[in-house]
Formats: structure tokens, sequence, C-alpha cells
């Protein structure tokens, strides 16, 4: 489980970065677009490169991550310029060809910046920063999303590996880092009452251990702690992650 000191260093951080990335035409004047030798389609919502993993295993609604030919209509797609394996510019397209949002990266000593804005008003929607290891593997990530309110929410993991292979994670959802963090605790939330003396913050607390098979993940092992019990479950890889996984150069759940 990640601790609370750790919480509250995400919080912090992230409510930091938010404020210093929030111009978008700012910090566009940083992206090199012209250094881009590289250019990708994707469907889907999750970009290729992305290193939120816990998302595409556990959320049965979101369409796993899937590299494409240029489409010849441009609906519910992304165009990425890349330089060499680094992202540098996404550009979402919604109906008829219009594009709906922007996402400028920063890539800055074994840590990655993405910021995704709304087009084309540029309102900030969504920040993650992405900290790799000294092998250049991600190590963690934090997303921070704003909705139309102004409210903050949060979403984090952070890995483990053997060898190459990720073979644990840490996650939390729906963390407000504007309030205080209450974590979860077995003498609080005494199974025996049905109304709670407090809420947890964040709400949402799991850890993954990976089960590899022929050296590819084919289970995972959720636990999930929640205000009553603490409960654990063993689920089969969704079909086809590892493949698409693969394709997107993601190598550290085994390839296929």
């Amino acid at each position: 489980m990640i601790s609370e000191e750790k919480l509250k260093k995400i919080a912090d951080i992230m409510n930091t970065l938010t404020e210093e990335y929030a111009d978008y035409y700012r910090i566009r004047e940083r992206i090199d677009i012209d250094s881009a030798n590289l250019k990708i389609w994707s469907k889907g919502y999750i970009e290729p490169f992305s290193c939120d993993y816990i998302t595409d295993m556990f959320d049965n609604t979101v369409e796993p991550r899937k590299l494409m030919k240029a489409p010849r209509k441009k609906e519910y797609v992304t165009f990425h310029y890349m330089n060499d394996e680094a992202p540098v510019y996404s550009v979402y397209y919604g109906k008829n060809d219009d594009i709906y949002m922007e996402k400028l990266y920063f890539s800055i000593h074994k840590r990655r910046i993405e910021v995704l804005f709304s087009s084309p008003k540029h309102i900030l929607l969504e920040l993650t920063l992405t900290l790799f290891d000294e092998k250049g593997r991600p190590a963690e990530f934090s997303t921070i999303r704003i909705d139309k309110n102004g409210l903050k929410m949060i979403k984090a993991a952070v890995y483990t590996y053997d060898g190459d292979h990720i073979v644990k994670a840490e996650s939390i959802c729906d963390f407000n880092p504007e309030t205080s963090v209450v974590m979860y605790d077995d003498e609080v939330f005494n199974p025996d009452f049905y109304f709670q003396p407090k809420y947890m913050n964040p709400p949402d607390v799991s850890d993954y251990a990976f089960n590899y098979t022929d050296n590819k993940v084919e289970t995972f092992t959720r636990t999930d702690y929640d205000y009553k019990k603490v409960h654990e479950n063993t689920w089969k890889l969704r079909r086809g992650i590892i493949k698409r996984y693969t394709e997107c150069g993601i190598k550290w759940f085994g390839e296929q």
C-alpha cells in the first residue's frame, strides 16, 4: 500500500505542477514539433507509450491501446509526434476530423510530464508525471485530473520489478490532493459499524501482484482496502493485452 507520507508528497508535487503548466500558450512555445522524426497513429484514449497499465488491465470499459495506419477518416483517433521513442506532441480527434484535445510532453532527467488541454479553448484537463529508474523503466506515475468546477483528483501507481518484469503495483485512485489524507485503518474502519467515523482519502486503494507463466503475465491478484475489510481476488488478464503491449514496445509484462 502506498504510504501516507508518499501520498502527501504526490499531492504537493502534482498541485505545484498544475500551477506551473496551466498556461497552454507559455508552455507550447517550449515544444519543438519539428524535432519529431517519427509520427504514429493510435486508437483508444490511452496512448501506446502510457505507463498507466492498471487502467488497461482492470477497466473493461477502456479500449486497449492500439497502433494503427493513417486512417482515412479521423474519428476518435490520436496522432503522435515522436522524437525517437519519446513523445513530443499529441492531437486527439473526435467527430468529423475535429481536434478536441492536445497533449504536450516534457522530458526532464528521468521524468516525463504530460499536459492535456482541451481544444480549442486550451483549458488544462489533466497532467501526468512519470518517473523512470536508472534503466529507463517506468517506476511510478501520477495523474491529476481537473473537472469543470476545479475539483482535482489523482490516480497513481508505484511499480516493483523482479529483473525486467513488473511483479507488483501499489495503486490509488480518486485521491483529493486538497484535503487531508485518511488511510485505511483496521481499527478506525470497523466492520461492526455501519456508519464509519471517517471516510478514506483516497477511497480506492489497491495492491496488485502479477503472476507469470512462460515469461508473461497470465493472472494478477488484486488486494483492495475499503471501509469494512480487505478484499483479495485473482483475475485472468484480458485476452490480447500482452499482444497489444508487445506491439507498442512495452515489455515489462513479458512479450507475445
